[in-house]
């Protein structure tokens, strides 16, 4: 019986036009393991079975990849893959819920023109079932071929699908056991993985099954317990602890199985190891429980904390040892350890402060804002004084307060950021402090009257001298103690400025000149629309060892331009001026603008008493003095001050 028309070919219409246009299929074909892999017996047969159940003389299983369809199976063929893009399998699969039936290939404009119909082997009919996968992917197909046109009825071609759904079912045989071999074969990698950190691990592994037993050690784990690897497996654990904690271990090991979570074993707690020599060592351990089909498993990772616990001794004996009280805080501010020192300052017992707030050691009225500092000080940890330019209080356990000098260390630890606080007990300081405060509130209030005492002798020296002015008729005489008057109140004017100032040791100079040149204007009875006075002073602050003769040089330069330096002139200026020429030298100078200084008058060789004044202060002041005689003329004197 001949199938039908239309169940032995396809209209064009149902797929692409042309091959080349399609999508290739994706394909789960390196899930299956049969690519690239040797001749199978059972699908030999398989396609000679179709071969002789069809009566074509060709017959083939082509799987199809990405580019090519490769032949798993053939019979009458020698070719083992094809350019997909030629293949009739494309087509078949294009539609994979129907075989596809080509009767003549010759007169099918869809194939007239591939390689396989015009040259060997000449294909004209072609019958292909696609094989199928179960998650619906076409993989191949199942195909007889035959170089004469002919047509094929259905009971041949439901046998082709027969033989499909069997090939089918030996790639689904195939794919199990392949999924089981990568299934174990990944299994095998990952342990190999797994063994190979475990023995790379810096640090000891121990490995223990739910009954207890050493399943699995490193070698890290032989170094460090003493023994070899064969003989701690299939032992109990605890072989490796000492026989004082071995009854309690089981106990806490059956606790860590019946809630079993990633931590640290043994939390505030010493623990220890036993090594095979009998030796005992601390450690720290921490539990990992791995499940697995025995049951969980627990990984323990060991560290010999030995270094670190003799390095921890090594610091308590030294906060131990320090004369200040130590007292060092955990992340919480609770404190964490004192020594003697602090016992004895704060009065408490170490037992009684340990565990507690460390707003305990506080007074009450700083306590609301503690903590505040605190976090300012978390947020930016350093080494640094605490209250930096404030007054620091702590309370002893009797309630009394105390002043208190702190510094402050943070420490980075495994548990987090701990501060050592380093405390000094200031109340002796503090006594000394207050007698020196108060000593020197004691020499200012000496000093202040002893300037008050001498400016008023000085005042009463300038009151004796204008009174004696006043009965001499001689203009000479009179002008001497009138000279003589401005001497003694330029240093009374000193003693003034001192006592009016907070600072008894030095001068400001020109608070001194502005009080000066007045009086003098004053005394010499001086025209100020004729002749103005500048001053130009640096703030410059003289001892008071240099204020004095500096003030009488001042008063003399002053006093001969008011004298001598305008003639009948009727305006001029004088400019007194003070600056700094380096960091420990000033340079004091007086000019004027006037008649200058006759090149006949020998400077040098003078014997007014007022140059000969200059001349001696300025080697009291051990400076040198520079004069130029016009435009303008110019008196300098520099000299060296301390600052």
């Amino acid at each position: 019986m001949t199938a039908p028309g239309d169940n032995t070919s396809r209209p064009t219409a149902e797929r692409s036009d042309s091959v080349a246009t399609q999508q290739p299929v994706t394909t789960p074909l390196e899930s299956y393991g049969i690519l690239e892999t040797a001749d199978d017996d059972s699908l030999d047969c398989i396609v000679r079975m179709a071969s002789r159940l069809t009566g074509c003389p060709m017959a083939l299983i082509g799987l199809m990849e990405w580019g090519r369809q490769w032949c798993k199976a053939k019979f009458g063929l020698d070719a083992s893959e094809t350019s997909r893009g030629h293949a009739f399998c494309t087509q078949a699969i294009a539609d994979p819920a129907r075989p596809l039936v080509v009767n003549d290939a010759a007169l099918d404009s869809r194939f007239n023109a591939d390689p396989l119909v015009m040259r060997a082997p000449g294909i004209r009919f072609y019958a292909g079932v696609s094989l199928m996968s179960p998650e619906g992917q076409a993989l191949g197909t199942l195909c007889v071929m035959d170089n004469q046109p002919k047509e094929i009825c259905s009971d041949k071609l439901d046998a082709l699908k027969g033989l499909a759904q069997v090939i089918m079912v030996h790639f689904e045989a195939r794919r199990t056991i392949r999924s089981g071999q990568l299934i174990a074969m990944e299994q095998e990698r990952q342990d190999l993985r797994f063994r190979q950190v475990v023995e790379a691990a810096p640090n000891a592994i121990v490995m223990v099954n739910p009954r207890g037993r050493i399943e699995m050690v490193n070698a890290q784990a032989e170094r460090m317990f003493g023994y070899a690897r064969a003989e701690m497996l299939g032992n109990a654990v605890e072989m490796l602890v000492p026989e004082r904690f071995r009854r309690r271990h089981t106990g806490l090991r059956g606790s860590f199985s019946s809630g079993p979570r990633l931590r640290p074993m043994g939390e505030g707690r010493d623990l220890y190891g036993l090594r095979a020599d009998g030796s005992e060592f601390p450690f720290a351990i921490g539990l990992n429980p791995i499940a697995t089909e025995a049951g969980t498993m627990v990984l323990s990772t060991i560290i010999d904390i030995s270094e670190r616990k003799r390095l921890e001794d090594r610091f308590r004996q030294a906060v131990e040892a320090s004369p200040n009280a130590m007292v060092m805080t955990d992340a919480e501010a609770r404190i964490e350890m004192v020594n003697t020192q602090a016992e004895l300052m704060f009065g408490y017992t170490r037992e009684e402060i340990l565990g507690q707030p460390i707003e305990m050691l506080v007074p009450e009225r700083f306590r609301e804002h503690h903590p505040e500092l605190r976090a300012v000080f978390v947020a930016d940890p350093s080494p640094r004084p605490m209250g930096a330019g404030r007054d620091l209080f702590a309370l002893r356990k009797d309630g009394s307060e105390f002043p208190v000098e702190i510094g402050l260390n943070p420490m980075q630890t495994g548990d987090g950021t701990k501060i050592l606080a380093a405390i000094v007990d200031i109340s002796d300081r503090k006594q000394k402090e207050d007698r020196i405060v108060s000593a020197l509130h004691e020499k200012e209030i000496l000093l202040r009257e002893i300037h008050h005492r001498v400016k008023n002798n000085l005042q009463i020296v300038h009151s004796l001298l204008e009174l004696q002015s006043a009965r001499i008729p001689d203009p000479v005489a009179r002008d001497m103690l009138r000279v003589s008057q401005a001497r003694v109140h330029s240093m009374a004017l000193i003693h003034q400025t001192l006592y009016s100032s907070n600072d008894f040791a030095t001068v400001d100079f020109g608070q001194f000149l502005d009080s000066l040149v007045p009086v003098l204007i004053a005394s010499y009875g001086v025209d100020t629309n004729r002749i103005s006075v500048r001053i130009d002073v640096d703030l410059v602050q003289l001892p008071i060892d240099a204020a004095v003769p500096c003030g009488l040089v001042v008063n003399e330069l002053i006093t001969n331009a008011f004298k001598h330096a305008f003639g009948y002139r009727d305006h001029g200026e004088i400019t007194v001026a003070l600056t700094w020429l380096t960091a420990n030298e000033v340079l004091l100078s007086v000019s004027d603008d006037g008649i200058g200084i006759p090149d006949h008058i020998n400077i040098s060789g003078t014997d007014t008493l007022g140059l000969q004044l200059v001349g001696l202060l300025a080697e009291q002041l051990g400076g040198i003095v520079t004069i130029q005689r016009s435009d303008p003329t110019r008196f300098a004197l520099k000299f060296s001050v301390k600052r």
